[in-house]
């Protein structure tokens, strides 16, 4: 007997699992022959165009959503930390959101309109420059 081609997985039989992976193919294949045209009749319905059903326009609606998708493929990725990496977690004592916790005076930065430099925010005089303001 030989070898599988494929490893069963989440402990289901290798029927099932071939099963699943058909199911998969036939929806991938049933999307790709239905997204086209619902977008095709979405451009009429919304914009009052008239687009033809034919297989160039279906082929041109394919080929822009694939472009669509392959633009914004990567936006919502999350990447898996490394290998023996710490999750790092925020403790109560240091909470996100203390930007929008301060007042307004403690979040903007003074600076001097004379030389440029930081300043603190209660300060009257500058540090560096000794002008007023």
């Amino acid at each position: 007997m030989s070898k599988p081609m494929i490893k069963p997985m989440f402990g289901l039989t290798l029927h099932q699992t071939y099963a699943i992976i058909i199911l998969i193919i036939i929806g991938v294949i049933l999307a790709a022959i239905f997204v086209p045209l619902i977008f095709i009749w979405t451009l009429n319905t919304l914009f009052s165009l008239d687009i033809a059903y034919n297989l160039t326009m279906w082929f041109a609606a394919l080929l822009l959503l694939i472009l669509i998708g392959g633009l914004g493929g990567g936006a919502g990725k999350a990447t898996a930390p490394k290998r023996g990496a710490k999750a790092s977690v925020l403790s109560e004592a240091e909470p996100s959101a203390t930007l929008f916790t301060q007042p307004i005076e403690q979040i903007v930065e003074k600076f001097c309109r004379y030389c440029g430099s930081r300043v603190p925010s209660d300060s009257e005089f500058c540090e560096k420059c000794g002008k007023k303001l």
